[in-house]
């Protein structure tokens, strides 16, 4: 009899993924290199980060002019400075100094001269009229004029009786005219002014008299009655008018510009260390002039010790959370691809934040922002919590969430990093303990987006009263929902990238998997559906016993559905699919007939990667037998070698499935429901007894083989798993009840009465 095609096919060569069924990737699993790679990264764009916003902070022209510096800045090295407002006073101070510059004009002092003289002259002809008996009748002028109306004119007799009087009144008259009269009082003036001549002299010894120190000076000179002396003065002062000089506007300004260009600037010493900014300090001109002297100062290569410093500081961080994370979640580490993606998740939620930070800066810059505290609601830190907790978990969440807020305080608010820090943690575990169990994408983003609301009003409440009294609360409530719809928005699309480019394995994703919908899922339906009746029978299973130990169900219940779907290449060669492919197994070689058993794990991993699976069910197909013994053709083997020594005796290892032993406890109760369902099938009778003493030894057998030296799972938690099985099984193959066999003369292939009808008023 010939043999089917199927069983004379050579297998598919299982040698380019043994001894390790999953390939580099395994390799790369066991080895420290990816996660001290991943750690490198971090430490390295953590301190770029660093570096470039305490930069970035430094540079305070990116805030707005006039406003107040939100935090404090102190001297990298020691250097000096120009003060700029210190100077700037300096010159001032000197120009004020100045003197003002007047010039006597000669125009005015022989208008002054004549009208002087005039009223000399009309004084002496009123004199003769009026010893004559006549009456004195003044020309249009104004000499003539306070000559008429002088009461005490007879006093002014000696003028022209005594040349001695008139010479000293004469005397000053022209010592007036040669230093200047003013027309106002310039003695208020710090510095004497300086006159200038007609012929061009300077006159700065004294300062120039007024008109009126002028016209009490000529009075006093003419020792006249003080009723006299006073009427005089008034009379004076109006020949005299607004005196002689003229201010000369141009030559002052030159001489002050002269006197502020002598002052040298005033320079002031930094001692590193010093104070340069001060919190609250309103923005200015100084500010930045000590920044750009100290930025001038800095020695060749001392960005690159901040740098170091930087790398230091964030090693220390980086070192105690990575601490922290491998004392409480040690699997973490040992899983290369969970690593490098939580990995990409800091870097990226780093990187966010600080471009983030700098939009914040220049919209404050712009004046679009006017209170810096609006910072708090501005950094997008729902979005890393989110993302990290649906990606990784909770507790990877929560740790990366108190690196990332650490290292985001200290980048944007260094002076209240650890208020800032403990925030935005918070928020952080808030959003990652929410989302954690979520299972699809619309309760994903709305638990996002309002936890993202919740956690930023329940944190910033001190921040919102504050902001209330300065009218900014609207602009605080807009950053906030803001801040949560673009979180929520942006996780949505990072997780849709994760899952897409990088075959990430989330709740969202699994439950979309778990719909049966899926192609491969279909394909058991109609190509193998004892394979498909199983797997789903094996679903169950391994979805009630993780609700029942409380880990993920939607693994369970997602790696149990496609864990055979290597089936699919030769259905016909499983017993549950073709009852008579025992006998046809018979005819090959037992060696043979465990390669075609073992195929379909091969076949599986590469309809997954056809198929673009996710991680964790390539896992699940990997190790859903681990490297179990296949006893039976084992044996088989084993006793033709007793029939015939002269062949090679059979070696145990080539009797074992080539897979891996499962290590997520998922992916144990995975492989043991497969292996309990599959036994279940085989009893003759399923008694509940029968059932039970099954799954005990098929959890013995499994844990003498070495199954599950990887796994998770604690006794406690196998023994929960054990109660489940059995509890589903005895459910499964519970016994129905046996209908007799109906009488021959029944009458049920009769007509049926038909039911009276019922009237509407009945009804």
């Amino acid at each position: 009899m010939k043999l089917p095609a199927f069983l004379l096919s050579r297998p598919r060569r299982q040698k380019q993924i043994y001894p390790d069924i999953r390939g580099n990737e395994s390799i790369l699993n066991r080895s420290n290199i990816p996660a001290i790679l991943v750690i490198t990264i971090i430490w390295v764009v953590t301190a770029v980060l660093l570096t470039l916003s305490a930069g970035h902070r430094r540079d305070i022209t990116l805030l707005a002019q006039g406003t107040r510096v939100p935090f404090s800045l102190w001297a990298l090295v020691d250097f000096s400075y120009t003060d700029s407002e210190a100077t700037a006073k300096a010159k001032e101070s000197a120009r004020e100094k100045a003197p003002e510059h007047y010039t006597i004009v000669q125009e005015k002092n022989s208008q002054i001269e004549k009208e002087f003289d005039t009223f000399i002259t009309a004084l002496r002809v009123r004199a003769a009229r009026e010893d004559e008996g006549q009456n004195f009748i003044p020309d249009d002028n104004q000499g003539a004029k306070a000559a008429a109306k002088f009461r005490y004119f007879a006093e002014l007799r000696h003028f022209w009786d005594d040349p001695g009087i008139y010479g000293e009144v004469k005397k000053e008259f022209d010592r007036g005219l040669r230093h200047g009269i003013s027309g106002k009082d310039l003695k208020n003036n710090p510095v004497i002014p300086c006159v200038m001549t007609p012929d061009g002299r300077e006159l700065s010894s004294e300062y120039p008299v007024t008109v009126r120190e002028m016209a009490e000076n000529l009075a006093l000179k003419s020792k006249l009655s003080p009723a006299a002396a006073a009427e005089f003065t008034a009379i004076a002062s109006e020949l005299l008018g607004d005196g002689n000089l003229l201010y000369d506007a141009a030559r002052t300004a030159k001489a002050r510009d002269a006197a502020a260009d002598r002052i040298s600037p005033v320079v002031k010493k930094c001692r590193r260390g010093d104070m340069l900014i001060e919190k609250n300090q309103i923005i200015t001109q100084d500010l930045q002039d000590k920044l750009n002297a100290e930025k001038e100062m800095l020695p060749r290569g001392f960005g690159f010790s901040i740098f170091y410093y930087r790398m230091a500081g964030s090693f220390l961080l980086l070192l105690l959370v990575i601490f922290l994370l491998y004392l409480t979640y040690p699997s973490y580490f040992r899983v290369a691809g969970k690593f490098a993606r939580g990995g990409a998740v800091i870097v990226l939620a780093l990187i966010v934040n600080y471009c983030c930070f700098r939009l914040f800066s220049l919209l404050q810059h712009r004046g679009i922002i006017q209170d810096y505290m609006l910072l708090y609601v501005m950094i997008p830190i729902p979005l890393s919590a989110a993302l990290f907790s649906a990606l990784l978990g909770n507790r990877p969440a929560i740790f990366s969430g108190f690196l990332i807020a650490s290292i985001s305080a200290l980048m944007v608010f260094p002076d209240r990093a650890f208020e800032l820090a403990l925030r935005w943690f918070s928020m952080s575990a808030i959003i990652s303990l929410t989302v954690r169990n979520t299972s699809n994408y619309r309760s994903f983003f709305v638990r996002v987006f309002s936890m993202g609301i919740f956690s930023m009003l329940l944190l910033n409440g001190d921040i919102m009263i504050a902001l209330s009294r300065e009218g900014a609360i609207k602009f605080f409530i807009t950053a906030i929902f803001i801040n949560s719809f673009v979180s929520a928005v942006g996780a949505l699309i990072l997780l849709f990238i994760f899952e897409l480019f990088l075959k990430t394995d989330t709740n969202m994703s699994l439950m979309v998997l778990c719909d049966y919908n899926h192609p491969l899922l279909e394909r058991l339906k109609r190509e193998a559906p004892g394979t498909m009746v199983h797997v789903m029978n094996v679903a169950t299973l391994a979805e009630d016993a993780a609700r029942f130990i409380k880990v993920n169900p939607l693994k369970a219940k997602a790696g149990a559905l496609f864990h055979d779907i290597g089936k699919l290449n030769a259905p016909q060669n499983f017993v549950e699919n073709n009852i008579n492919s025992s006998a046809e197994y018979e005819k090959l070689s037992p060696k043979r007939s465990c390669d075609i058993i073992g195929s379909h794990v091969v076949n599986g991993l590469e309809l997954a990667k056809e198929y673009h699976l996710g991680h964790f069910l390539r896992d699940a197909i990997a190790t859903h037998h681990g490297d179990s013994f296949i006893s039976f053709f084992y044996r088989k083997a084993l006793a033709e070698y007793e029939n015939d020594p002269s062949s090679a005796p059979p070696k145990e290892e080539n009797f074992r499935y080539k897979g891996q032993p499962p290590y997520e406890k998922e992916l144990t109760i995975i492989s043991l429901a497969d292996a309990c369902e599959a036994a279940c099938r085989s009893l003759a009778k399923p008694t509940p007894e029968a059932i039970k003493t099954m799954v005990e030894g098929i959890f013995s057998s499994r844990i003498k083989d070495g199954q599950l030296r990887n796994s998770k799972l604690t006794l406690a938690e196998l023994d929960k798993v054990k109660e489940c099985f059995i509890a589903d099984l005895v459910s499964f193959n519970h016994a129905r009840i046996s209908y007799q066999e109906d009488e021959k003369d029944d009458n049920s292939e009769q007509p049926m009465a038909q039911p009276e009808q019922k009237s509407s008023a009945q009804k």
